[in-house]
């Protein structure tokens, strides 16, 4: 479908709102509630329809990894500065890593968690094995490596043979039969 079509068919900012607030147990409408607000940077709004989302669907890795994200984004200036990932966030992302171990955003900023504490080799070798997990081209990819690259050298740590051999290591991004897409390494 065309662009225009596909975003004409996508309901409004109030529509969201409204269906949310109509199904106070739909987890999906709550969701693309929090999603939609996480997109226009309305993070602490985000992270309230993701409470909702985790407090219907407890199980959910990706959500609690949402509500990590957004309460993470949507702290003040000045208590991101104290701490940029406040303990809230962190046991919304020990939440996700616990019910999905591979679930890439909390797998990143549990790293975080041990870069902050001074652990900057333990958050290398913990993105370095994401990257490793990563596929090739996934959104998140570039950034990952800048991570890498810009911890290892505020802290003095050689990781240039050691992120070369991950990125070596990694399979090249598998067309899927039929779909128009590309399916990386780990992808089903």
């Amino acid at each position: 479908a065309p662009v225009a079509a596909q975003t004409a068919a996508l309901p409004d900012h109030a529509e969201l709102v409204k269906a949310a607030e109509a199904s106070p147990q739909d987890a999906s409408k709550w969701g693309a509630l929090a999603s939609a607000r996480f997109e226009r940077g309305e993070y602490a709004e985000a992270a309230a329809a993701y409470k909702k989302v985790v407090a219907i669907t407890p199980d959910k890795a990706a959500m609690w990894s949402a509500l990590g994200e957004a309460i993470t984004y949507s702290t003040d200036a000045s208590a991101r500065n104290a701490d940029p990932l406040p303990a809230e966030a962190l046991e919304a992302f020990q939440k996700a890593n616990a019910l999905a171990p591979e679930d890439p955003v909390s797998r990143y900023f549990l790293a975080v968690r041990k870069d902050l504490d001074g652990n900057h080799e333990a958050a290398i070798t913990d993105w370095l094995a994401l990257l490793e997990d990563t596929p090739t081209g996934a959104p998140w990819e570039s950034n990952l490596v800048q991570t890498i690259q810009q911890v290892a050298q505020i802290n003095a740590i050689n990781v240039e043979e050691r992120l070369a051999k991950v990125m070596q290591g990694r399979l090249p991004p598998i067309a899927v039969p039929g779909s128009g897409a590309a399916a990386g390494k780990g992808a089903s």
